[in-house]
């Protein structure tokens, strides 16, 4: 999606209205949520968020989701944002109820760009892929949770912070069966694109 600039007064306009129809949903939506950087204490229960959010056919499974649960915290921890670094370039996005005091809501934004590395032939891990940055990933809200615009802000979040690293579009990814997340993706501007390139 490309992000709008300062000068694109014509999207302002459109933006403006739609805030304006959506003031009290936005206020009623400050009022009980905050986004803000993930500290990395909040690892593991953002690993339990994600897996739930991705792979919640494994919820009723005690063997094959805490496993599940350690591959995400590991991913998780092993590409933690520490703050300084990167130059702010990547960001770990969480939503946290008011009320309960917990995260209900994640998302990741990285627009580092890509260093190619040597790779190793005989790793089963040898191939990397390297995706358009920013990059917008890992969007999931705690099923209780749902529906009550916490996507929407962390998408819009994002958009927000990419357009403060300069960047005039955003990239994400979505499986084609996940209508949910397609329409949402839609209903906020976003197209479909071929993958080009090393995606």
């Amino acid at each position: 999606k490309s992000i709008p600039s300062a000068t694109e007064s014509a999207s302002e306009i459109v933006n403006q209205e739609r805030n304006d129809i959506d003031t009290s949903s936005t206020l009623q939506f400050q009022n009980e949520y905050t986004i803000r950087e993930a500290l990395y204490s909040e690892l593991q229960v953002i690993a339990s968020l994600v897996t739930a959010g991705f792979h919640p056919e494994l919820d009723s499974n005690p063997i094959l989701r805490p496993i599940r649960v350690l591959l995400e915290l590991d991913r998780l921890q092993n590409n933690f944002p520490y703050p300084g670094r990167e130059e702010n370039r990547h960001m770990y996005l969480v939503c946290e109820s008011k009320k309960d005091k917990r995260v209900v809501g994640f998302c990741d934004i990285d627009a580092r760009i890509p260093v190619k590395k040597k790779e190793n032939p005989f790793s089963p891990f040898a191939s990397t892929i390297y995706r358009p940055h920013p990059y917008f990933s890992d969007l999931t809200v705690d099923p209780n949770y749902r529906r009550k615009g916490i996507a929407s802000a962390l998408v819009e979040e994002g958009e927000r912070l990419a357009k403060d690293m300069n960047c005039q579009e955003m990239y994400l990814g979505v499986a084609s069966t996940n209508t949910v997340a397609l329409n949402l993706y839609s209903n906020m501007g976003y197209e479909i694109i071929v993958p080009t390139g090393d995606i």
